[in-house]
């Protein structure tokens, strides 16, 4: 719950709070607002997952004679987004079970 409040209150402070130097749309201070919030995870996420790949399949591709950009794009990077996604999945199915009772709450058979 706490980073619904937190992108909430960033939300504010962008449209209310530097209205005196910037004018945002409140759909632009929107997106802003969650796109602040959100990218230092998804960073932290990407680059866990970057660090996940084994040496031993970076050594493998190196000895191959693989330069440094296509180990990214032909090795580590495929099997990187695969964690990733996986993990960002995860992330906003908790979100959405949180979310998904106060919307659609179970009806009453009685």
């Amino acid at each position: 719950m706490m980073g619904a409040r937190q992108s909430c209150c960033s939300c504010v402070v962008l449209y209310y709070g530097i209205a005196e130097a910037i004018r945002l749309p409140a759909f632009a201070a929107a997106l802003l607002s969650l796109a602040l919030n959100y990218a230092p995870m998804r960073a932290k996420i990407y680059r866990a997952a970057l660090e996940a790949i084994r040496r031993e399949q970076l050594e493998a591709a190196r000895t191959l004679g693989f330069s440094e950009a296509q180990v990214l794009t032909l090795i580590r990077g495929p099997q990187a987004l695969r964690l990733a996604l996986r993990a960002d999945d995860e992330r906003l199915h908790r979100a959405a079970e949180g979310l998904v009772p106060r919307i659609c709450p179970e009806p009453s058979w009685s």
